[in-house]
């Protein structure tokens, strides 16, 4: 199976909450769109204790919100 360059660039975002959140997780999907920078709905991300992205080959990878924009 060959994997298109725009496959290649979505990812899956999961938003941990904390343990004391109920329900814990958020899933949303993104799209790398330079490097390392990933676009994803804010409402996925906003308020959480961390996030994690896996591309198409199902590997984690920790994210840094530190950097974060965010528009309106």
């Amino acid at each position: 199976m060959v994997i298109t360059s725009m496959q290649q660039r979505l990812v899956e975002v999961i938003a941990d909450l904390g343990e004391e959140v109920t329900p814990r997780w958020r899933y949303g999907s993104g799209l790398i769109v330079n490097g390392r920078t990933v676009l994803t709905a804010a409402h996925t991300v906003a308020n959480v204790a961390s996030v994690t992205i896996r591309g198409p080959d199902k590997i984690s990878l920790a994210t840094d919100l530190s950097n974060s924009l965010i528009g309106d």
